[in-house]
């Protein structure tokens, strides 16, 4: 069984990352789980180009004054609640964050993303990217959209291939679905051989973990197909696998993963896969593979 002990969600004080840290909220809930909210000052800002080695009592001041911002973005009640912790520091923004998912035995991200084909735009530019390469733990991305928030989920859309990859994203899927209430429904894209349509849809398991499934066969390029299935029929969240290869470097470019993500309005959780149980999966180091 699937769960959450420790959920980061890093703001960039964006509408997307805001919108994120609302999720990231509501996971901790109802997994029971700690809360860290994290923001990294980057090395980037015009302040670093005049004063390339900042000092100390710069350092100091500016990550008084994010950790606080932070800090007001959570309510009292939450704070206790979910144990939360606001993490400030300066730095390279996607090596501070992978840095605190290891200190802070982080299981799950939640981060913000800005949009349908804003894909060199995504949260403090490549950032994105650059996490859904390296970082060995599930990551929701949160568009900044004009279509509300749903919370909790009613509806998960979970995409599969029939591969091992694919059948522990399920499982984290009906985790989800179990933890919210959620319809769950699974999908196929059929990109060839349409007459083996039946027997793929035995294959796809009727329950996950007692969960019931409700199955969907798509027919068409499989990112365009998932996202206009899903968008197009009141579904909250979509779950899709990372396969992993190694610790070295994600194959994601180009993946139906990425596709997907840069496209669609809806939150996507992408679940790194590297063998095994969801219970029982490795934490390797940063610089995870696909």
């Amino acid at each position: 069984m699937f769960s959450v002990r420790n959920v980061m969600a890093p703001v960039d004080f964006s509408e997307a990352s805001i919108r994120a840290l609302a999720y990231g909220v509501e996971i901790a809930r109802r997994f029971d789980a700690s809360l860290c909210v994290a923001h990294i000052i980057p090395v980037s800002i015009p302040a670093f180009y005049a004063y390339p080695v900042p000092s100390p009592e710069w350092q100091t001041s500016h990550t008084i004054a994010a950790e606080n911002r932070i800090r007001s973005l959570v309510t009292q009640e939450d704070r206790d609640r979910l144990r939360c912790t606001f993490v400030a520091r300066c730095g390279h923004i996607d090596e501070e964050l992978i840095e605190i998912i290891n200190e802070a035995s982080i299981d799950f991200v939640v981060m913000g993303s800005h949009g349908r084909r804003a894909f060199q735009k995504w949260f403090l530019g490549s950032v994105t990217l650059n996490m859904l390469r390296k970082v060995p733990v599930p990551i929701l991305t949160v568009t900044h959209s004009h279509r509300p928030a749903v919370l909790p989920f009613k509806g998960i859309l979970a995409a599969t291939d029939l591969s091992a990859a694919a059948s522990h994203g399920l499982q984290i899927a009906a985790s989800l679905a179990r933890a919210f209430d959620s319809r769950l429904t699974v999908v196929n894209v059929l990109t060839d051989e349409p007459e083996k349509a039946s027997a793929i849809a035995e294959v796809i398991p009727s329950k996950i973990d007692g969960v019931t499934v409700h199955k969907q066969l798509l027919a068409g390029t499989p990112h365009e197909a998932i996202v206009q299935y899903a968008e197009g029929n009141e579904f909250d969240l979509i779950v899709l696998t990372l396969q992993g290869k190694g610790f070295v470097s994600r194959a994601l470019l180009g993946s139906t993963a990425e596709r997907v993500v840069a496209s669609t309005v809806l939150p996507v959780l992408s679940v790194p896969y590297f063998g095994g149980s969801p219970e029982g999966q490795p934490n390797p180091p940063s610089g995870s593979a696909d």
